[in-house]
């Protein structure tokens, strides 16, 4: 199914045969090469298998009991208010036009009494909040920085005074509400707390398993062998200029 693709045309049709049969040529032209037999072969077949086992022992016996349960991550969530503000978002109605002279003249005509989300409908750039009368919805600082500042010089029902360059183009807003700082709902973040536990509970077990396993099958790091490994002369730092 990974491989389906529209076929249109003879070109595709072509490309799509083409990689068809790309596995069992390749399969039988590394049989001719014995690719099997060769040291490289073995070895990266023995690093699979090795690599196969340790996810199969963190999976099936490590982690097989760990999962947070709601009370956990409940208990996470109320001990951490902090960690889950919403900050600050402002609502505003925009237009988004390409150059600076047209916003100039919109701002003229709002002014002037006409209203900034029929005039939004008409003719902002922003193709999913035209049916929206230009409505941006509530955002962060984050998601619109340029809009968000200008947004907090003015008051909601205000009109702010000048075009604001944002993406190659320019934005006239009108502020509509500001919502102040407040605490997502649990419902929001639950799963998220939930992962962030896990992993953590998983990091705690295999470190326990690792001290446990040194300490029953000992260990060496041999310091030298590794020192060998390491170009000295690319980490060294030229004397500064007198």
């Amino acid at each position: 199914p990974f491989r389906r693709q529209k076929l249109d045309g003879p070109d595709a049709v072509k490309q799509f045969v083409k990689r068809s049969i790309q596995g069992p040529l390749l399969e039988k032209k590394a049989d001719e090469l014995k690719i099997t037999e060769t040291e490289e072969y073995k070895a990266l077949y023995n690093e699979s298998i090795e690599r196969r086992m340790v996810d199969e022992f963190r999976k099936n016996v490590l982690y097989k009991e760990i999962d947070p349960d709601d009370e956990q991550v409940k208990a996470y969530y109320d001990a951490n208010p902090d960690s889950f503000m919403e900050g600050e978002q402002v609502k505003v109605t925009e237009i988004q036009v390409n150059t600076e002279d047209e916003a100039k003249k919109l701002i003229d005509r709002i002014n002037k009494g006409e209203d900034i989300g029929k005039l939004a409908t008409e003719f902002t750039q922003r193709s999913y909040t035209q049916k929206k009368n230009g409505d941006l919805g509530f955002f962060t600082e984050r998601r619109y920085p340029e809009l968000f500042k200008a947004a907090k010089t003015i008051k909601p029902g205000e009109l702010y005074p000048n075009p604001i360059p944002f993406q190659k183009k320019f934005s006239v807003i009108k502020l509509v509400e500001v919502k102040k700082p407040e605490i997502k709902p649990f419902d929001s973040v639950k799963r998220i707390i939930k992962n962030k536990l896990r992993t953590k509970m998983r990091d705690e077990a295999l470190d326990t398993w690792m001290e446990q396993a040194k300490s029953k099958y000992g260990f060496h790091i041999y310091e030298q062998e590794i020192e060998k490994t390491i170009d000295k002369s690319k980490y060294e730092q030229e004397e500064p200029p007198a």
